[in-house]
C-alpha cells in the first residue's frame, strides 16, 4: 500500500471519528428537543459507536479498514431506514413542518453516508497485486 493511500485512510478514519462526534450532539440535542424514544436513540448511538470505535482502530492499524466499512454500512442502512418513513410520510401528505426539515437534512446525510460507503468498500477491495490464495 503506498504512503498516499496510507495517509487518505488516516484521513478518512479522522473523518469518519469527527461525524461520529457531530452527530452524537445533533443525535443527543434532537432526542432532548423532539422526545425521540430511546429505542430510536440507542440504534444511532451503536452507529456513532462504529464510527468512533473504527476510525480509532484504523488510526492504530489499517488492516482494521474492514470496520470502517461496516460502521459506514451501518450508518447507511439507518439514513435510510429514517428518510424513507419521513419521506412515505411526505408523499401521503401526513407530515409535519418538524418531519419535513428533517427529511432535508436526512436527504444531505444520506447522501454524504453514501458516498462514504462507497469509498469505505473501495479502501477495503483486495490489492491485486497481492499474491491470490487458492484452495
Amino acid at each position: 500500500m503506498t504512503m498516499k493511500k496510507k495517509e487518505i485512510i488516516k484521513f478518512f478514519s479522522w473523518f469518519s471519528i469527527i461525524v461520529g462526534i457531530f452527530h452524537f450532539i445533533l443525535e443527543t440535542w434532537f432526542h432532548f428537543r423532539f422526545e425521540q424514544s430511546i429505542i430510536q436513540l440507542f440504534c444511532d448511538y451503536i452507529g456513532i459507536s462504529l464510527l468512533i470505535f473504527a476510525g480509532i482502530i484504523v488510526l492504530k492499524n489499517i488492516n482494521g479498514k474492514g470496520l470502517l466499512c461496516g460502521a459506514w454500512g451501518y450508518s447507511f442502512c439507518l439514513n435510510y431506514r429514517a428518510f424513507a418513513w419521513r419521506m412515505d410520510e411526505f408523499i401521503a401528505k401526513t407530515s409535519s413542518n418538524s418531519t419535513d426539515n428533517t427529511l432535508i437534512i436526512l436527504s444531505f446525510t444520506l447522501f454524504f453516508s453514501f458516498i462514504a460507503f462507497i469509498y469505505s468498500l473501495i479502501i477495503c477491495y483486495p490489492n491485486e497485486n497481492k499474491q491470490k490464495n487458492t484452495i
